[in-house]
């Protein structure tokens, strides 16, 4: 039996019944006279089940997570972010891409993403996501999206944009205008172009509410890209669940952003994974969409076979401030 003891700071209060629970969970009242008596010791392991393996990626619980998992191409990587970004830049590209004001300068920005750090510390289950043997992760500014009314009709309850609008006019383009910029000879396609509008679903419930959420302004959070490396589409969407509810999956809104403003450790070439985006389906729901770069593009697409696992293809978790 499990009993909460938070707050408890002091041997005295514990009751009786708690020092009888203890005893039982020795084996009994021998066990306990042979410990204090010296002829015996205790041992403590620790119970608690990880969600993050000491490369920061996705431990599988198989009583959850059915759909296929595969090992993962360390082949296929991104580059990490060097201790002295210019983070003061990068506020400033966010700013030129998305057209809306940060609302902070980089030093605040840094003091917010130390405390999303330490929010993540100080969970057992997915502290292995930020530490020194862990793939990259990237902090990102997640644009308003506020809610509009259709012009000339004022009784029309005012809505968010639709997802798909959002990257056809928006964050598509921006990802475009920051590859070409970073590699001037090769070239962003989005594969499809024209068939976004109304025709991207989430499908995953984290990633609605943060979509939701970004009525109300900015969202700061954390990206790991590679969190689910491995993971098929299916498979991503199961060990999400598992997450403390700070974490969503990886859509194409965030990992845009992302590839906004991160395209040179992102895209860089053929040997990054591709960008699994399963907290939405095109169409239907054997599609997904993803962002792939090689040696001459980044192209944006939709998958199918969403239950296979490919070891040069990642899923991400964003965690949300």
């Amino acid at each position: 039996m499990m009993c909460t003891l938070t707050g408890v700071s002091d041997l005295d209060e514990l009751s009786h019944a708690h020092w009888k629970a203890l005893a039982n969970k020795c084996g009994g009242l021998e066990n306990v006279i042979a410990v204090l008596q010296g002829e015996q010791e205790i041992t403590l392991r620790e119970i608690i089940k990880l969600l993050i393996d000491r490369n920061g990626r996705g431990i599988p619980d198989k009583s959850v997570v059915k759909s296929n998992v595969c090992d993962a191409n360390r082949a296929y990587y991104f580059d990490r972010l060097p201790d002295d970004y210019d983070f003061a830049a990068m506020l400033s590209l966010w700013q030129e891409r998305f057209k809306q004001n940060p609302g902070m300068d980089a030093k605040e920005f840094r003091e917010r993403i130390a405390g999303i750090r330490g929010m993540i510390a100080a969970n057992r289950q997915i502290r292995n996501l930020d530490t020194p043997n862990a793939a990259p992760w990237f902090p990102l500014i997640l644009p308003q999206i506020p809610l509009q009314k259709p012009e000339g009709d004022e009784a029309v309850e005012a809505k968010q944009m639709d997802y798909g609008t959002l990257l056809e006019d928006t964050l598509l383009p921006a990802v475009e205008a920051s590859y070409i910029a970073a590699y001037p000879q090769r070239q962003f396609i989005n594969y499809r172009k024209g068939e976004l509008s109304g025709q991207v679903t989430i499908v995953e419930e984290r990633h609605a509410k943060l979509y939701q959420d970004l009525a109300n302004g900015p969202i700061i959070g954390i990206l790991f890209p590679t969190a689910l490396h491995g993971f098929s589409p299916f498979a991503q969407r199961e060990m999400i669940t598992l997450m403390p509810e700070h974490c969503s999956l990886e859509g194409p809104m965030d990992m845009g952003v992302a590839e906004t403003l991160y395209t040179r450790q992102l895209s860089r070439d053929n040997n990054t994974p591709v960008k699994d985006c399963s907290a939405v389906q095109w169409r239907d729901p054997e599609y997904s969409l993803y962002f792939n770069a090689d040696d001459d593009e980044l192209g944006f697409d939709y998958g199918d076979d969403l239950g296979l696992a490919y070891g040069g293809s990642a899923g991400g978790v964003f965690f949300r401030g």
